[in-house]
C-alpha cells in the first residue's frame, strides 16, 4: 500500500492506537496516519481506532469493512472468521474465539468445526456444553464427532446426569442412532465420576463399586439390545429398498 506524506489537509485527528491514528481530511474523508506523519492513501467515509491488529471502517458505499495494520481490507465475513484466541487442547480439540466473539473448536491438524456457538466449554471425557446461536440461546451438548444434542435430547441427558438409572427405563424408540447411545454412556460416566470425586475418602467404598459395576452391566446389556434394534431396523429398510429396486427393474424390462 502506498502512503501519502502530505498531512496539511488534516482537520481532525484521533488518538494513536497500535501506531496509527484515525484522521479526517478537508474533503470530509477519513484515513490513518502513523507516528512518523505518514498518511495512508486509503480513504473512508469513517474509520475507527485499531484493536488487536484490525480496525472497523466504512467505505464510500457505506459498507462495513475491516482493515489490517498493513492496509488490507476484509469483508465482515472474512473478519469474523479470523481466530482471536485459542485454548489448550482437550480430547483432541481446542476452543477458539473469533473476532466477532463467537466460539467453536479446532483439532490438532488445524481443522475448524463448521458450527459456531455463542460460547462453549472445553471437552471432558468426550463431552462439552455449548450455547447455540439461536434466538433462545439454547444450551446443548456436543461430542467430538460434531454431533449436537439440543432440545428434548439435551433435557434427557441432563435428567440422566442427575439420575443415571433413568437410562435403564428409557423406551427403545428413544434411541434413533448409535451416536446418541454413546453420548448417553458418556454422560452416565461423567455423572458417576462426579459422584466419586465428591466422596471424602480416597478409596471408593466396596458397596459403591459393586453398585456401579452392576449398573454398568445393566447399561451394557441395554446398549446391546438397543443397537441390535437399530441394526434390525436398518436391515429392514435396506431389504425393503432392495425389493423396491428389483420390482422397478422387472417393470422396466417388461415388454408388451
Amino acid at each position: 500500500m502506498e502512503q501519502d506524506k502530505k498531512t496539511n489537509s488534516i482537520v481532525r485527528m484521533g488518538e494513536f492506537n497500535e501506531g496509527l491514528a484515525p484522521v479526517q481530511l478537508q474533503d470530509g474523508k477519513w484515513s490513518y496516519i502513523n507516528k512518523d506523519g505518514v498518511l495512508w492513501d486509503l480513504r473512508f467515509n469513517k474509520c475507527y481506532p485499531f484493536e488487536d491488529g484490525y480496525a472497523k471502517v466504512e467505505t464510500s458505499l457505506f459498507q462495513t469493512r475491516y482493515v489490517s495494520l498493513k492496509g488490507d481490507l476484509l469483508t465482515e465475513e472474512e473478519y469474523c472468521n479470523i481466530i482471536k484466541s485459542t485454548s489448550a487442547f482437550h480430547d483432541g480439540y481446542a476452543r477458539v474465539e473469533f473476532r466477532n466473539g463467537f466460539e467453536s473448536y479446532i483439532d490438532q491438524d488445524g481443522n475448524l468445526w463448521k458450527q459456531k456457538f455463542l460460547d462453549c466449554t472445553d471437552f471432558s471425557d468426550g463431552v462439552a456444553r455449548v450455547t447455540l446461536l439461536d434466538s433462545e440461546r439454547s444450551e446443548a451438548y456436543v461430542d467430538t464427532n460434531q454431533n449436537i444434542y439440543a432440545g428434548n435430547e439435551k433435557a434427557l441427558l441432563d435428567k440422566m446426569y442427575n439420575s443415571p438409572r433413568v437410562f435403564l427405563d428409557l423406551p427403545t424408540d428413544t434411541f434413533k442412532n448409535e451416536a446418541f447411545i454413546n453420548m448417553c454412556v458418556k454422560i452416565l460416566k461423567k455423572s458417576l465420576m462426579e459422584s466419586v470425586k465428591k466422596l471424602e475418602t480416597e478409596i471408593v467404598p466396596e458397596d459403591l463399586m459393586r453398585i456401579t459395576n452392576n449398573f454398568f452391566q445393566d447399561v451394557k446389556a441395554k446398549i446391546e439390545r438397543e443397537k441390535n434394534t437399530i441394526l434390525e431396523e436398518k436391515r429392514k429398510v435396506q431389504q425393503s429398498q432392495k425389493i423396491k429396486d428389483e420390482t422397478l427393474s422387472v417393470i422396466q424390462d417388461f415388454e408388451i
